[in-house]
Formats: C-alpha cells, structure tokens, sequence
C-alpha cells in the first residue's frame, strides 16, 4: 500500500511539473505573439466580412448621415446652461506629421497641422504660452493625416493628405486627399484620390501644379501623381513605368528648391532612389527627371541603390545648388541600420556630386 501511495504521488507531482511547464512556455509564447494577435483583433473586429478589407471609405456615409440627423433636430440638439471645459488627454491629435504657418495671417501666428493619429487642427496664437488647438471638424478625427499644403496663390485653399504610408503598428490606410477652399473651415473628399491610400507629402511648383507622393494598394502603387486642376483629375509622372525610376513605386518625398527645381524620393523599405526635375515650363513632365541617386560612397550611380530607404530631402533656402537627404538604411544594408538612420548626405547640384555628412549619435537611432 505504501508503496502504492508513494507511486501515485510520484506521478501527480509530474503532471502538475509538466503542465506548469507548459503553461510557463504557452505564457512566454502568447507573450510573443501578443502584438500580431493584436493587431489580427482588432482587423477581424472591423472587416467587412464580404470582402475581408477594412470598409474606412463608409466613414464618410457615416459623416453625410450624421450630418443628415443634426439639421433634422435644429436648434434642439442645444443644452442649454451647460459649459464643457476640457480635462484631458489633450494629445488627441496624436504624432504631427505636418504643419502649416497659415499665409492668410500676416503675423504668422496661426498654424495648421497633421495628426497622424487623427485629424486637422489649428491655433491662432502659436506664440502663446499655453496654445489653444481646435480641431477641424469631428469626422477628420478618425483619419490619419500625413501631409498639408497651402495654395501659395490662393491662401484659402488647402489640401491635406491621408494614410501613413511607413508600416509601423500605429500606421492607418487614409481616404486620399482633402481640399478645403474657405481658408480651413470646411474639408470634402477629392473623389479622383479615392485609390490614394497613403499620401506621403504633398507640393506646389512654381507653375501652379499639385504633386502628391503617394503609396496605393500592393498591386497599384501611385509614385508621384500631379494636378493641374485643383485635384480634379491626376497624372503619374513619375513611377517604375516611366523613364527612371527606383524598383519601387512607392512615393515617400518632394520637396521644390527655392529656385523651382523640383526634388522627390521613391521607396519607403529598400530601393530607395532620388530624381530631379529642373525648374521651367516643363518641370516634373516625364520626360524632364534625372536619377540623381547616391551610392553608399558618394557620386552619381546609373540605376538606384537598393542600400536606401525612406529618405526625406530638404534643399537650401539660401543656395539653390544644396540638397540634404536624410536616409533609413535598406534591407540590403547591414543589419545595424535597416531601421536606423544610415546616411547623411549633401549634393551639389552644379557638380553633380554628393557629400558624405556625421551621422549625429542617438540613443537607438
């Protein structure tokens, strides 16, 4: 019998080890997955079960119908006696990913920006101690936007772009492009962007024209769209389809020299590659671009180097030759910098040559 007792005690001790064991592994694998389980959720929670895709465009049958609801009630939505003062959080608006000094202040106090967390809000005092923010409308709060721009010869109207196009786990898919032509009040929905999910930045040249930098779908990547007609209708003029172009067609900057030459860069991950339109008549035709890309030593390459990735430009105000690129290493590069900030570089546009810049040290990168 005791030897019995103690046989029986032997085993339950080894099942209670073995399922301890267990759930420690299943803790340390849940622990792992956590964050794609997460994200798996929420995307299950949310899809359109007929066509397995987040239906973001009946936002705005949502906007018409509420809107359709407040002036059926009039006057009687008002509670009257009540005054609403804010508590908190105050950082609705999320990370800023664009700004605007409001050309229609002559002080340039009044500032617009871009949450990619939500929404279009604007100060009137950015100099202020404590700035007062006040949102758009309600609606733009639930989308991400990335990118503004001011008509530089018709301040009143604006365009702000939607969807974050770098793939990181709080990026969201936008609703392209929204203009609004009575100085900010109001925002509709360009229809002819409606296939534009990430707009990168957008920009006017010297000649009037609209480019926007534009991430699609995986099998219709956009590159660099433009409109000579306020948004109405959109030309790619420049995308692996056209004369030179990185590997990839997804469009990440453009900015304009002071002088009107027209900078953008191609490529969000790898295959980065930056193409210059000079300033005149025909700047950013698809014809007028020069692969202007720097290899990892310095110098002008004939094709894109597959060593660069997300790569934001900024040229001189004060010398029109100067260009800066800032640059994420790719997925050919070492390890050390695919997410890091690998490159520096100046180029000189009257040489036609690039400049090595320190890379400053940060914590991470």
């Amino acid at each position: 019998m005791k030897s019995r007792l103690l046989l029986l005690a032997a085993v339950f001790i080894s099942v209670f080890i073995i399922g301890a064991c267990n759930s420690t592994k299943n803790i340390h694998q849940s622990e792992k997955q956590g964050i794609d389980e997460a994200f798996q959720q929420d995307f299950d929670r949310t899809k359109d079960l007929s066509t397995g895709t987040l239906p973001r465009e009946r936002l705005l049958l949502a906007m018409e119908r509420q809107n359709e609801l407040f002036a059926a009630q009039g006057a009687n939505r008002a509670v009257p006696g009540i005054a609403w003062q804010e508590r908190g959080p105050n950082n609705i608006g999320g990370r800023i990913r664009a700004v605007v000094v409001d050309k229609n202040d002559p002080t340039n106090r009044k500032v617009w920006v871009g949450g990619v967390g939500g929404g279009i809000w604007h100060t009137d005092d950015i100099t202020a101690a404590n700035p007062v923010w006040v949102k758009a409308d309600d609606f733009l709060d639930n989308i991400a936007v990335n990118s503004m721009v001011q008509d530089p010869v018709t301040p009143n109207t604006m365009y702000a772009g939607t969807g974050e196009g770098y793939f990181n786990g709080g990026a969201q898919q936008g609703l392209g492009i929204f203009k609004s032509i009575d100085g900010g009040n109001s925002w509709t929905r360009l229809t002819s962007t409606a296939n534009f999910l990430f707009v990168q930045e957008l920009a006017f040249d010297k000649n009037g024209k609209l480019y926007a930098s534009v991430r699609g779908n995986f099998t219709n990547e956009r590159g660099i769209m433009r409109s000579a007609d306020g948004g109405v209708s959109w030309t790619q003029v420049l995308s692996s389809n056209t004369t030179f172009a990185s590997s990839s067609n997804r469009g990440c900057d453009i900015k304009i020299s002071k002088d009107g030459d027209i900078y953008v860069s191609l490529g969000i991950f790898d295959n980065g590659g930056i193409y210059k339109s000079p300033a005149g008549p025909n700047a950013g035709n698809n014809n007028t671009w020069t692969n202007i890309t720097p290899p990892n030593g310095g110098g002008v390459p004939a094709s894109p180097s597959n060593e660069w990735a997300r790569i934001r430009l900024a040229p001189s105000p004060s010398d029109n030759n100067v260009l800066y690129a800032v640059m994420q290493g790719g997925t050919a590069g070492p390890a050390l910098y695919q997410n890091a900030c690998r490159s520096i570089q100046q180029y000189d546009a009257g040489a036609n040559t690039w400049t090595n810049r320190v890379v400053p040290q940060i914590i991470d990168q």
